[in-house]
C-alpha cells in the first residue's frame, strides 16, 4: 500500500495557510474532509499516500497548473530551511560535492524519507561549471498516483526550489505522458545566473 509520512500533508496544509484568503478558501473547500485526517495523523506516522494525492488534487482544482507549480516551489523552499529537510544541503555537499547536481542526486532519498510503495526515483546528470542537466525518473509508481499529474507537480517544485538554493538559473520540463504506466520524467536543465 502507497504510503507518506504525515508531515508532508500537515506542512502542505500549513504552508496553504500562507495563501491569500479567496485562494485559501478555494483549497480548503477542494480539499475537505481531508483537512481533518491530516489534523489527526500524528507527524511522523505512515499513512495512506491517499491522503497526499487529496491535498495535491485539492490545491491543482483550486489554483490551477501555474499556481501549483508556484506553491510546490514555494513550499519546497520553506522545507529546505526546516529540520527535517536542512540535512539535505549537508549531505549533499558530503556525498555529491554540492552543487545543483549533488542537490538533484538527493532526491531519490528524500523521496524515500516521505514516501514508500510509491515508485522508484532515479536522478542521472552532469555538471560542469554550474551548467547542467539531469533527468529524474520515477517509475513503478502505483495506480493511485499513476492518475495524478498534481501528485507529480510537487516533484516539479523541488527542482525549481534547488535552483534557487543553488543559485542558477533552471528549467524543469515535467513529462507525465508515461504517468498512466506508473512513470513520471522531469528533465532538468541549468546554468549561472547572470
Amino acid at each position: 500500500m502507497p504510503q507518506v509520512r504525515a508531515s508532508w500533508p500537515k506542512l502542505t496544509m500549513a504552508h496553504a495557510k500562507q495563501l491569500p484568503d479567496a485562494q485559501r478558501a478555494a483549497v480548503w473547500a477542494a480539499v475537505g474532509d481531508t483537512r481533518r485526517v491530516v489534523r489527526d495523523a500524528p507527524l511522523l506516522a505512515w499513512i495512506d499516500a491517499e491522503v497526499q494525492v487529496a491535498v495535491s488534487e485539492g490545491l491543482l482544482s483550486a489554483l490551477g497548473n501555474a499556481q501549483t507549480q508556484q506553491f510546490w516551489h514555494s513550499f519546497m523552499l520553506e522545507a529546505f530551511g526546516r529540520s527535517l529537510l536542512k540535512p539535505v544541503r549537508l549531505g549533499a555537499r558530503a556525498l555529491y560535492g554540492g552543487g545543483t547536481l549533488g542537490y538533484l542526486r538527493m532526491a531519490p532519498r528524500v523521496h524515500d524519507l516521505v514516501a514508500r510503495g510509491c515508485g522508484e526515483m532515479t536522478v542521472e546528470g552532469a555538471e560542469l561549471d554550474s551548467r547542467g542537466s539531469a533527468i529524474i525518473t520515477v517509475r513503478k509508481m502505483p495506480a493511485l498516483l499513476g492518475k495524478s499529474e498534481a501528485f507529480s507537480l510537487a516533484w516539479w517544485g523541488a527542482a525549481a526550489a534547488v535552483f534557487d538554493i543553488s543559485e542558477v538559473r533552471g528549467e524543469t520540463h515535467l513529462d507525465i505522458g508515461e504517468l498512466g504506466k506508473g512513470s513520471v520524467r522531469l528533465d532538468v536543465e541549468w546554468s549561472p545566473r547572470r
